[in-house]
């Protein structure tokens, strides 16, 4: 599993990708992710993280970025 998080306009983008040949439940960390709920760009879902960790189903070879948007208070 390869993941990157990237901070743009105070929204956190978390990529990650599965470079193997099977499926795997990845569970991801997060560092400032703080339980905001990621949209999955392009697939019409949502994952909702416990605190700055979420997991998620990625089939072999599959990539996912997520959206954090601005927490607003």
């Amino acid at each position: 599993m390869t993941v990157a998080a990237r901070s743009y306009n105070d929204a956190l983008y978390v990529i990650a990708v599965n470079p193997g040949s099977g499926p795997i439940q990845a569970k991801i960390s997060a560092p400032g992710l703080g339980g905001r709920m990621l949209l999955v760009l392009d697939e019409n879902r949502t994952v909702q993280p416990d605190g700055d960790t979420f997991s998620d189903d990625f089939a072999p070879l599959a990539a996912h970025v997520y959206l954090a948007p601005l927490k607003t208070e």
